[in-house]
């Protein structure tokens, strides 16, 4: 398959993800958050393990940036970073959604293990490998051009940012800021819609 081909597929992705009446909800500042942020926890919670596996899988000359990779994730390449999934628990909580973390851990090690246990569709883990990497290759292809159409809602570098609390120098809150207003999500009851984002 050509390069081209493959880049026309991962456009067409995007536009048919950005064409959503959930992706619209989200962009005007209505959409389910808390579902959101908890799919985006579910989905990223395992992290670590899955960049593992394609370290184990990887040609020997890829091994070695695999490996920043794999330790960025466990928080290990800097002393002051910390493990990825440490920081989705910490938006869970600041988010008001502490209560669901275990309910939402429990989900991403389920989906690990139904990954595991399940009959593989291919007949090598080379192909396995493939297919996990065409899908974290198109999913940063979709970060890259829809990022910047959310400014000061949900980009990392802006929307979300760590504030401290007025009641106390060690709380931190989080807020989810738009265009005409901004909200502590750890005390804030958006609206929603019926349609969450992705699986709940």
């Amino acid at each position: 398959m050509e390069t081209k081909t493959v880049r026309a597929l991962f456009e067409r992705q995007v536009e048919a993800f950005t064409g959503s009446p959930e992706f619209a909800a989200l962009e005007a500042g209505c959409g389910d958050y808390d579902a959101f942020i908890e799919n985006v926890a579910r989905a990223h919670l395992k992290s670590p393990q899955l960049v593992a596996f394609l370290y184990a899988l990887a040609p020997p000359a890829a091994a070695r940036d695999l490996l920043g990779n794999l330790l960025e994730e466990l928080g290990l390449e800097a002393e002051s970073e910390r493990p990825h999934p440490a920081l989705l628990e910490d938006l869970l909580r600041a988010a008001g959604l502490g209560h669901r973390l275990v309910e939402v851990e429990a989900q991403a090690a389920d989906d690990v293990r139904r990954i595991v246990t399940e009959p593989l569709l291919y007949g090598a883990l080379r192909e396995v490998g493939l297919a996990a990497l065409t899908e974290i290759v198109a999913f940063e292809f979709m970060l890259s051009r829809v990022s910047g159409r959310m400014p000061g809602r949900w980009r990392p570098t802006a929307g979300w940012r760590p504030r401290r609390s007025s009641g106390s120098p060690t709380t931190r809150r989080w807020t989810c800021a738009t265009p005409s207003r901004g909200w502590p999500i750890s005390e804030r009851t958006p609206p929603t819609t019926s349609s969450p984002t992705t699986r709940r």
